[in-house]
Parts: structure tokens; sequence; C-alpha cells
């Protein structure tokens, strides 16, 4: 399942870095703050990161699963995997 992006957060991602303002990059920053591979780095380095991060919006996805048969099944979409593995079973 695809985490879900809160919408006040696509606003902010969606604007060009240039329009930002620093609450826009605090906003940010404080969502990032919740990997931990995001706290490894300094907090000044944190900020540079949220001034030019981007939002990008996995449209498709397609999967290719073998069977047990040795078949190869296609499916599209996240909701279509979980029903396709459960045709496939």
């Amino acid at each position: 399942m695809q985490p879900k992006v809160p919408g006040y957060i696509v606003r902010i991602l969606e604007k060009q870095a240039e329009f930002r303002t620093t609450e826009d990059i605090e906003t940010i920053a404080n969502l990032l703050d919740g990997l931990q591979s995001f706290r490894k780095y300094s907090r000044q380095m944190q900020l540079s990161m949220c001034r030019i991060v981007r939002y990008m919006k996995l449209v498709e996805l397609i999967s290719v699963t073998r069977t047990s048969s040795g078949s190869l099944y296609r499916c599209r979409g996240l909701n279509c995997h979980q029903e396709c593995r459960r045709r496939i079973a």
C-alpha cells in the first residue's frame, strides 16, 4: 500500500522552490523528520533539501509475476496486484 501524503504537503511541494516560504520549508522538514535517513543530516542540510524537494506521484505500477506453473502474469496498479495474487494462488 502506498503511503498517503497530506494535501497541504502536496500543495507546498508543488510550489516552485523560489516561492516557498520559511514556514513551508519548516513544514516539509518536520514531516520528513520522521524518516531515520533524513535525521542523519544536519538541520541546515535538511532545510536545504526541503527547499528543492519535489512531489512526484506514481501513476501506474506494472507488476510481472511468475506463477507456480512458470507462466508470467502481468497486472497494473496496486489494487489490481492484490486481486491478481488471489487469481494466481
